[in-house]
Parts: structure tokens; C-alpha cells; sequence
């Protein structure tokens, strides 16, 4: 038997035995993920008892229906896999697979696609058409988003292989990769192709809802030549961690902008980031604005030839630039990542320590002893577990208590505006 760690409800994971991957058509891959991310996303459910509560919306029409063919009927009713980044190793593919080999180190992309329909053609991966049976078909969703599982595991089976994973570019780091199934390439498409089409372009970031995107954001916007970047957010830790990738912390928009990205996952905000553009500028919200009527000034649009962006990233033909991206701007040196927390344990605490590594994914703080933690200041949203000679110990054996318990952050008072939970892929 192998372990998958597991969505309860609210505040609760815990490990479930399950059959071990295997290959289950000739173009499979198994895969061993060893750094796994926490999307921003992944907050809602673990910390929020949403589930009722959206269901709720739904049923009175204050919440788009769309939200349960993703989330299902009751959203984020457990158990499901939880966890959609990851960097694995291949540990075997099937026969038909020509591009991939054993040992391999890949970034599996969060949706599953094929490569081959028209959609994925497009380079819209998310919404492929083969793998697709209502809106998405993802990893670490449950079972409206098909029957993949999550990949913070032992192993998991990738369909596609020679088309889904990402190889991690050969000198890149592999912490600095641990986002790029999902967060990471989503903050690479909100910044570097405008940037492209405005070289020099001026920058804003309107963080704190989607908080690793938009710390992303802002990195991957100073390290592509953005004339002016900058960055607001009510965390004074995230502030920091702006300005030393070179964005400037603000308490407001200052003057207008060429792009500006929308992370704070609110319907205040996304309005705040269309009335801060420039004329021809381009805005790229990165939330899930679940509300089924969400204004924005359409009028001001129209006389500022402004562009609204909004859906779902399309991680795979992404993957291969935003992973180069982060190599090469440096805005993720070691030890310092945005999405990743590593933690170094003896080899006699490997039990505690990979236990630990659990309640770090889940944005606590690791309490046990260890030889050495370097700790992020992004709200530890990765974790992998080594051992002082370098063998990946991510995943625990059972632990003692049935399941891990997340610690609940305090909550702000949302306006009536924003009351429906903000949330960001």
C-alpha cells in the first residue's frame, strides 16, 4: 500500500492508504513528487468551513453554479487528494512514452490534458476537451474535477507523459520550480507577455488575497524590465519580500498603469486595478470572484481602452518559460523561496520531522527539533523534508493521531461587498 495525504473537512488532513499507482494505458507515466506545493487556494478549505456555506450561495444564486461542477455540489466536501504543485521524479512509463525517462525530474502541471485536441492545440490546456467531463480536469480538486487524486503522495499515475510533465531545466533548482504547476505560471502570464508588448512598461501588483501570485508577480515583472513596479498589500511581510525582489511597496496605486495584476481575490479590488490603468492597459485578475454578479466599471473601461483578463491558467505551455523565468531572474535564491519552506532533520527525528512537514504545508510552525530550518516569509506555502545526507523525506509514515489539525489564522472582517470567500488558483 502507498499514502495519499487527505481533505477532510475544515481544519483536518490525514493520510489514507491506497493502491499503488501503476501504469493504466501505454502513455502513462508514475511519478514520485518529493517538493509539494500549497496553492493559495488551498487556504479556503483548510482553514474556512466553506462547504455549507457555498452550497448555500449556490442554491439562493448568490454564488455561480459553475463553482460546483468545479468544487463539486457540496463545495470541498471531503475526503478528497489534496494538492495540485509538485516537482516528482519518473519512477516508470508506459511503452508508447518517448520523451520522458526513470529518474527524470518533471513539474507536473495541475490540469490534465492530452496535447492533441483542439483546445490544447490552442495552448488552452485547462480546458482540454478529452479529459475535461464538465469544467476542469485537475489534480487535487476531488471528484468533480475527475478521478486524478492529489499529488502530495507517494506516487501518482500522469495520463499523456509525453505531453504533460514539464522537465525541470537542467541547473534549476528545484525549490525554485515548486510553484510552477499552478502559481507560478499563473503570475508568469499576467506580467511577461504584456511586458513583451510594453517594454518598459509600468507595473502594479495588488496583493494579499492570492499572496504567492502576486509576491510572484512582482519578482518575475522587475526581473523582465518593468520600468516602475509597484506593490500593495496590507502584510508588511509580503511588503519586504517586494521590495527585495526590486518592487516598491506602496500603500496606493500611484499615478496609472500599463498591467496591473489583481490578487487580492475581492470584487473592491478588481475594480480598484481597472480604474488604476493607463490607457491601453491590460489587467490580469488572478481570483476566483465566485459571486454571480460582480461589478466592474464598464464605462471607465471603455474611455480608458482598458483589457480585462480573467480565467483559468493554462499551467503546461507556461511551465516551460516560468521555470527558465525563475532561474534566471534570481528572485528565488536559495533558502529564501516565496512558495517553499525547507526543513533539515537527523536522521533519528525522520519520523517527527516528516510528520512536521505535513503541518508546514498547512502554514504552521514547525515546532520540532531539527538541525536547521530556513523558514520563508511567504506564509510557508511548500515544504520538503532531507535528511542531512540529502535523501528526500517529504512524505511521513502514518502518524500517530489520526489525522493533522491546521491552526485557524484570524480572519478579517469582510465588507459586504466582498462577504462571499475570496479564493485564487
Amino acid at each position: 500500500m502507498t499514502r495519499a495525504l487527505h481533505f477532510l473537512r475544515s481544519g483536518r488532513l490525514a493520510w489514507r492508504d491506497r493502491e499503488p499507482s501503476r501504469i493504466e494505458d501505454e502513455r502513462d507515466a508514475v511519478v514520485r513528487p518529493f517538493v509539494a506545493g500549497r496553492c493559495d487556494g488551498d487556504t479556503v478549505p483548510i482553514h474556512r468551513p466553506v462547504s455549507r456555506a457555498m452550497q448555500l450561495g449556490m442554491a439562493i444564486g448568490a454564488i455561480d453554479p459553475v463553482v460546483g461542477s468545479i468544487c463539486g455540489s457540496v463545495p470541498f466536501k471531503g475526503p478528497f487528494g489534496i494538492g495540485h504543485e509538485c516537482v516528482a521524479e519518473v519512477v516508470a512509463v508506459g511503452s508508447a512514452v518517448t520523451t520522458l525517462h526513470v529518474g527524470q525530474r518533471v513539474v507536473v502541471p495541475r490540469a490534465v490534458s492530452c496535447g492533441s485536441c483542439a483546445p490544447c492545440r490552442s495552448g488552452l490546456t485547462s480546458k482540454c476537451a478529452t479529459t475535461t467531463r464538465a469544467t476542469l480536469a485537475a489534480f487535487g480538486f476531488g471528484a468533480a474535477c475527475g478521478p486524478w487524486g492529489g499529488m502530495v503522495a507517494d506516487t501518482f499515475r500522469v495520463p499523456f507523459a509525453d505531453h504533460m510533465p514539464v522537465p525541470v531545466p537542467a541547473g534549476v533548482p528545484l525549490l525554485r520550480v515548486a510553484a510552477a504547476s499552478d502559481n507560478l505560471a499563473d503570475a508568469w502570464r499576467c506580467v511577461v507577455p504584456p511586458l513583451a508588448e510594453r517594454e518598459g512598461g509600468s507595473v502594479l501588483v495588488l496583493g494579499g488575497g492570492a499572496k504567492s501570485i502576486g509576491l510572484y508577480a512582482a519578482g518575475l515583472a522587475v526581473a523582465h524590465g518593468a520600468g516602475q513596479v509597484d506593490y500593495v498589500d496590507d502584510d508588511a511581510g509580503r511588503r519586504d519580500i517586494a521590495e527585495s525582489f526590486g518592487a516598491r511597496a506602496v500603500t496606493r496605486p500611484d499615478g496609472r498603469y500599463d498591467i496591473v495584476v489583481e490578487a487580492t481575490s475581492s470584487a473592491s479590488g478588481l475594480r480598484r486595478a481597472l480604474r488604476a490603468l493607463a490607457p491601453g492597459g491590460v489587467c490580469t485578475a488572478v481570483g476566483y470572484y465566485v459571486a454571480t454578479g460582480t461589478r466592474v466599471p464598464l464605462m471607465h473601461m471603455y474611455a480608458t481602452d482598458a483589457t480585462l483578463r480573467v480565467g483559468v491558467s493554462h499551467a503546461q505551455p507556461l511551465g516551460h518559460h516560468s521555470g527558465r523565468a525563475a532561474s534566471r531572474s534570481g528572485m528565488l535564491h536559495d533558502f529564501h523561496v516565496v512558495s517553499s519552506l525547507e526543513v533539515q532533520v537527523p536522521e533519528a527525528e525522520v519520523g517527527s520531522g516528516c510528520e512536521d512537514a505535513a503541518m508546514s504545508w498547512l502554514g504552521a510552525v514547525v515546532r520540532r527539533r531539527m538541525v536547521t530550518t530556513y523558514v520563508t516569509a511567504a506564509s510557508r506555502v511548500a515544504a520538503t523534508v532531507t535528511s542531512p545526507s540529502g535523501r528526500a523525506l517529504w512524505l511521513p509514515p502514518r502518524p500517530t493521531r489520526g489525522a493533522v489539525r491546521a491552526p485557524r489564522p484570524k480572519r478579517a472582517s469582510p465588507s459586504s461587498e466582498d462577504a462571499v470567500p475570496a479564493m485564487s488558483g
